[in-house]
């Protein structure tokens, strides 16, 4: 059985793609499209506790935060988990900026890379 499952959830409303998720094959990855700032990386780290949620950011990430970047309020944490695998997570630190994932929907790219995504069944 092939498939994937994209998690699009806002903030930690996360139960219910918890639950849902359990119910899928061990062998199946799945993965979690949030917000790339301090809590987002946060929901992430936590949906990757059970060993199959991987983190998903679109390529087409840096269109949007060169257009809806936001000033990041209080500076990014010391040990961020995730700036050393995703370069734009490194960059977004760098920049003190965080970026909403319903911008990066907007991105005309995105319909491709999410075929890709189904299609690959992986980052």
């Amino acid at each position: 059985m092939n498939g994937v499952l994209l998690a699009h959830a806002p903030g930690w409303n996360t139960a219910l793609v918890r639950r849902f998720a359990q119910g899928l094959p061990t062998s199946l990855r799945w993965f979690h499209f949030g917000d790339l700032d301090p809590e987002g990386l946060e929901v992430a780290s936590t949906l990757a506790r059970d060993g199959r949620c991987l983190l998903w950011i679109p390529r087409c990430w840096k269109n949007a935060v060169e257009a809806y970047g936001l000033p990041l309020r209080r500076p990014w944490p010391v040990l961020v988990e995730n700036a050393d695998t995703h370069p734009p997570v490194k960059e977004l630190v760098k920049k003190r900026q965080w970026l909403e994932q319903e911008v990066i929907v907007l991105e005309p790219a995105l319909r491709d890379e999410l075929l890709q995504l189904v299609l690959v069944g992986h980052a």
